[in-house]
């Protein structure tokens, strides 16, 4: 390990790290609930049309129907109510158990819709969670605000800082309980530019099994207790034609977060983040989206603070916490076809590098993924997919099974 497994030097970058793991974990819960990130998440209500609870106007997967029942002329075009029932794993937790539910609605006829989720997972390495989330468009699609709170418990290892130390197979294993709260608010200045603000608060208890990393078992374990509050501007061009299965456009984000409440008094780190995505249509339906995501963290902080590989920038086939630096670059590719109404497929390959610095990343040996996934639409309505994905890396063989497209 390059260095104190806990904190950073000055000079690092990442991506919502604690909200990472928290995200890696509740964005599986997110996710679950036709949501994709772990910042989205405010409230509202809709009303108007009669309650209908008929069993045949109450369904699970790509019928799911609203639960407001009115006048055909009346009807939301973007409401849907969906349940889904999730096994799955990944290579951060393993194999889990997620059921989420979310209920999408649209606020104005201009805007993209909104939603109102929540869900549960179990894993079977005793990881677990809860989680609610909101997102909300209004005002034609002019504001977007986003929330969420969740209580995660993680179990996962960490590799220590640097491509070298993921590469090593030490690993230290961490049992992480978090409650984190995040959201954030943005208004577009045209129709496809939007400038905001957002913020996330994390309070952690970490418990590190030192015995089980040295092999020498019967060592108590380390406890420390971190908390951290960042804020900070963020930007967005958005020109995709889909908001949760584009097939052509773009869209760019970017954020820099200061650190403004640290529970270490060491602890002050600002980090960078930037991704863009381009979807091309290719025939009827089918479509090849292209990915860059980007990191910097500067400063000292929690490693949970840093640039994860795998997390935020969305690179199948690696375990979150396995490849943690100051600076971190992926690139993503993926054809995505449709069979049917229903069914559709994705093959997809991705490259990563992790360095101290941007200048050291053409010196790191590059980090490869490849595979391929099956995807099953659960809302006609709002063109939202059940994935399933297997991924080969040099790490190892992954399985992942979300809500949504990976990005």
């Amino acid at each position: 390990m390059r260095a104190n497994p806990i904190t950073t030097a000055p000079e690092a970058q990442p991506p919502n790290a604690a909200t990472v793991l928290l995200a890696a974990l509740l964005i599986v819960l997110a996710v679950t609930t036709g949501m994709k990130a772990l910042a989205s998440s405010p409230l509202n209500d809709v009303s108007g049309g009669a309650l209908d609870t008929s069993t045949e106007d109450i369904r699970i997967g790509p019928d799911a129907t609203p639960i407001l029942k009115g006048e055909a002329e009346d009807e939301d075009p973007k409401e849907d109510f969906v349940v889904v029932p999730i096994p799955g794993a990944n290579p951060t937790i393993g194999a889990y158990l997620a059921v989420g539910a979310a209920y999408f609605y649209s606020l104005d006829e201009g805007s993209e819709a909104s939603y109102t989720g929540a869900g549960v997972f179990k894993s079977v390495n005793g990881s677990g969670g809860w989680g609610v989330l909101q997102s909300v468009s209004w005002l034609d699609d002019r504001l977007r605000a986003n929330a969420a709170f969740g209580r995660v418990d993680l179990r996962y290892d960490l590799y220590g800082l640097g491509s070298d130390a993921g590469s090593d197979g030490l690993k230290l294993p961490i049992d992480q309980l978090a409650y984190a709260a995040t959201g954030d608010i943005a208004y577009g200045i045209s129709e496809q530019v939007y400038l905001g603000v957002k913020g996330r608060y994390l309070e952690s208890d970490l418990s590190f099994d030192l015995g089980a990393a040295i092999g020498i078992p019967g060592l108590p374990p380390l406890n420390l207790n971190v908390t951290s509050a960042v804020l900070g501007p963020t930007f967005e061009i958005d020109a995709r034609d889909n908001k949760f299965s584009p097939r052509e456009g773009y869209r760019v984000q970017g954020e820099v977060l200061f650190s403004i409440a640290q529970s270490v008094n060491q602890y002050s780190f600002q980090r960078t983040q930037l991704s863009a995505n381009y979807y091309l249509p290719v025939f009827t339906e089918d479509s090849v989206a292209f990915r860059a995501a980007g990191c910097n963290f500067g400063g000292s902080g929690p490693f949970f603070e840093m640039c994860l590989l795998g997390a935020e920038d969305g690179l199948r086939g690696y375990p979150v916490g396995q490849y943690i630096d100051s600076a971190l670059v992926s690139l993503q590719a993926e054809y995505r076809g449709r069979i049917t109404d229903s069914w559709g497929y994705v093959g997809f390959a991705g490259v990563g590098v992790v360095a101290p610095q941007f200048s050291g990343l053409i010196d790191r040996e590059p980090l490869p993924s490849a595979g391929a996934g099956i995807r099953y639409r659960v809302s006609e309505k709002n063109d939202l997919d059940l994935s399933l994905d297997v991924s080969v890396s040099k790490a190892d063989t992954a399985v992942y099974l979300y809500v949504g497209q990976s990005f």
